[in-house]
C-alpha cells in the first residue's frame, strides 16, 4: 500500500505533500483544489512501469479524441499536466510503497523537434531510451532500488499519446479508476465472470443487498456484448443500470476491489447517485471488501454526511481523511489530514469540514 506521495509541478501542484495514507484515504475540497488530479497523479505513478495512454482525463474528465484534428488533440492531452501549462518544468510524482519501496515518475517535456526543453544534454542521454526524435514526452520511472525504466511518449495513430516502454521491465501496479463517466460495462461482465469462477461474486450480491434490499442474485450472461442481469424479484432479470445509477457505481466501485488483490482502486466522486441514508451501508461494504482483497482506496468526495458515515463504520486507524485547500487563497494548495477525532468534534458542532 501507498504510504507517502509527493507531487511537483503536477498540473495545478507546485508542491504538494501527502505524508501518510492509510487502507482507506478520502480527500475532500472545494471545486478546482486538485482532488482529481491527485487520483490522475496516483495513476500515472501505479501504472508508468507498463504501456499505457497517459491522458488519465480520458478516464475521469470524459475527454474524447478529434481524429481530425490531432494536432489540437495532442496540446489538449499533453500540456494541462504540467503546471501552468509550462512544459519547460519537467513534472516528479514520488511515492512509497510498504511492499515496493520508494517509487518515483519524472516526465520532461520536448517539443517537435524533439529536442529537450528542461534539462541538460548530459540528462537527455540518460534518459534517452531508443529513438525519441519524434517523441512528445521523456519519461523515467524507478521503483526501488531496481533498474530505471525508461520511455518516450508519442502521438498514436489513434490521436492518443501512448506510453513505449521499450526496458522490458514491468514495474507497474494494480490499479483501477471509478468514475462517474467511465463505466465500462463490457469489461464490468468480464470482471463479473472472472469473479464467479474464483467463487467470489456472491460477496458482491451479499454486500449489495445492505444497500438494495431487492436484490437477490446477478447474471452475467455471455454474448457479443456481455451484460450483466440483475433479479429485484421482478417475473424477468432486468440490466443493471435499470436499478439506478447509484446502485450501478457501488457496484462498479465492489466489483473493482474484489478484482485488484493487493491493489489501489480511485474513486472520483465515491458518493455520486446515493442518498444520504445509505452511506453508511456503502463504507461497510467498502471496508469488508478492502479488507478481503488488501486493497487501498483513494476517494473524493464532497458530501458532508459521507465523510461522517466513515465514523462508527471503519476502525479509526484505517482510513484518514485530508483536505485540499487553497493557502491564504493562493496559487499553492496544502493537504491538511484531517484525524478521526479531530473529525469527530468538527461533526459534533457542526463545524464545516468540506
Amino acid at each position: 500500500m501507498l504510504t507517502s506521495l509527493h507531487v511537483h509541478n503536477y498540473r495545478l501542484f507546485r508542491e504538494l505533500e501527502v505524508p501518510r495514507f492509510r487502507r482507506l484515504n478520502v480527500f475532500i475540497g472545494k471545486n478546482n483544489v486538485g482532488k482529481t488530479s491527485l487520483l490522475e497523479a496516483l495513476q500515472l505513478l501505479h501504472r508508468s512501469g507498463r504501456q499505457i495512454p497517459l491522458k488519465p482525463e480520458a478516464d475521469i474528465r470524459d475527454f474524447r479524441s478529434d481524429e481530425h484534428r490531432s494536432d489540437v488533440t495532442k496540446d489538449i492531452l499533453g500540456k494541462p499536466h504540467f503546471r501552468g501549462l509550462k512544459r519547460e518544468h519537467s513534472i516528479l510524482i514520488e511515492g512509497r510503497h510498504e511492499r515496493n519501496g520508494a517509487v518515483k515518475l519524472e516526465i520532461v517535456s520536448r517539443d517537435a523537434k524533439g529536442e529537450n526543453l528542461s534539462q541538460s544534454q548530459e540528462n537527455l542521454k540518460r534518459l534517452r531510451s531508443g529513438d525519441f526524435s519524434s517523441s512528445a514526452a521523456a519519461l523515467r520511472y524507478k521503483k526501488s532500488n531496481r533498474n530505471c525504466v525508461m520511455a518516450s511518449v508519442q502521438e498514436g495513430s489513434d490521436s492518443s499519446c501512448g506510453i513505449q516502454d521499450t526496458s522490458n521491465n514491468d514495474l507497474s501496479s494494480r490499479v483501477m479508476l471509478i468514475a462517474p463517466n467511465n463505466h465500462d460495462q463490457y469489461m464490468d461482465a468480464l470482471h463479473l465472470a472472472e469473479l464467479r469462477r474464483q467463487r467470489k461474486a456472491e460477496m458482491i450480491t451479499d454486500l449489495l443487498k445492505s444497500i438494495e434490499p431487492r436484490l437477490e442474485r446477478m447474471e452475467d450472461q455471455p454474448s457479443s456484448m456481455p451484460t450483466i442481469w440483475v433479479d429485484i424479484g421482478l417475473k424477468e432479470l432486468v440490466p443493471l443500470s435499470a436499478i439506478g445509477n447509484g446502485i450501478t457505481q457501488v457496484f462498479r466501485i465492489l466489483l473493482a476491489i474484489l478484482s485488484s488483490p493487493r491493489g489501489t482502486i480511485l474513486i472520483d466522486e465515491i458518493e455520486n447517485g446515493l442518498h444520504h441514508s445509505i452511506l453508511p451501508n456503502l463504507w461497510n461494504a467498502i471496508n469488508e471488501a478492502s479488507k478481503e482483497s488488501n486493497v487501498q482506496i483513494v476517494s473524493t468526495c464532497h458530501s458532508y454526511e459521507c465523510v461522517s458515515a466513515m465514523l462508527g463504520t471503519v476502525e479509526e486507524e484505517d482510513f484518514y481523511v485530508y483536505r485540499l485547500q487553497r493557502e491564504h487563497d493562493g496559487p499553492r494548495i496544502e493537504c491538511i489530514a484531517i484525524e478521526p477525532q479531530v473529525l469527530r468534534t468538527a461533526i459534533e458542532y457542526g463545524m464545516e469540514i468540506r
